[in-house]
């Protein structure tokens, strides 16, 4: 809950602008000081599950909250930047080639150097993929592998990609490969790009935390390759 908490008072520093539903499926109990910043919020929606339930069945059951014709999905280590999904949305609402739209990204560390605080930055790698047909941007997803997950999506897109992903078993269990929720992400980026464009535009987007912590995006601490 620390990453959450820290995202809530993020957000609520940058005058949180948008309605925000956090789906927790922690193992551990909702800590005050968490339940108190979500609270003060009118904006934010906050909705437990079992910390047994698979990811991707927790985003589509979230995403049928949603009531906006554009959704981001974001992690709880991740600062992003809301003014930026203004620029996304305008994209978005004046072409109808584009799926998905986004900026640019990086990663930053918190470490101590010499019994002081200092911040590594990095870039993030996230692509635009504007090709002209449906096959070539998969076919250039797939030599590049960035990450086109946490964009500003359509909605009814994004509704659309993750009951498919559910629908054929994707997502569904951790002890699968093929079913895991590594794979989720690329079925979801293969989705968006068959429905049109990945756009990305000057500005900052997003800074992602690395950090020590449990992915569950990651089967036992280790990513899968390819060949996997």
């Amino acid at each position: 809950y620390p990453l959450l908490d820290r995202l809530l008072r993020y957000y609520q520093a940058c005058g949180a602008p948008f309605p925000l539903h956090v789906l927790d499926s922690s193992s551990d109990g909702l800590s005050e000081g968490v339940r108190r910043g979500a609270g003060g919020m009118p904006q934010v929606t906050y909705r437990r599950y079992d910390s047994t339930m698979r990811p991707t069945a927790k985003l589509a059951d979230g995403l049928r909250q949603v009531t906006t014709p554009y959704v981001v999905l974001w992690a709880d280590d991740d600062l992003m930047v809301p003014r930026a999904f203004d620029t996304a949305v305008r994209i978005l609402e004046t072409r109808g080639d584009v799926s998905v739209a986004h900026g640019h990204s990086g990663l930053f560390q918190l470490v101590r150097e010499q019994g002081r605080g200092a911040v590594h930055t990095a870039p993030y790698a996230q692509s635009a993929y504007l090709d002209d047909t449906a096959g070539l941007r998969v076919a250039h997803y797939f030599h590049d592998c960035t990450t086109i997950f946490y964009p500003v999506h359509r909605t009814g897109n994004l509704g659309d990609n993750l009951a498919r992903c559910l629908a054929f078993g994707f997502g569904e269990s951790a002890s699968s490969p093929l079913r895991s929720d590594w794979w989720v992400e690329r079925l979801l980026a293969c989705l968006s790009l068959t429905q049109g464009r990945a756009w990305q535009f000057d500005g900052l987007y997003m800074m992602r935390d690395r950090h020590a912590g449990a992915d569950s995006w990651e089967e036992g601490g280790n990513r899968l390759d390819i060949f996997d």
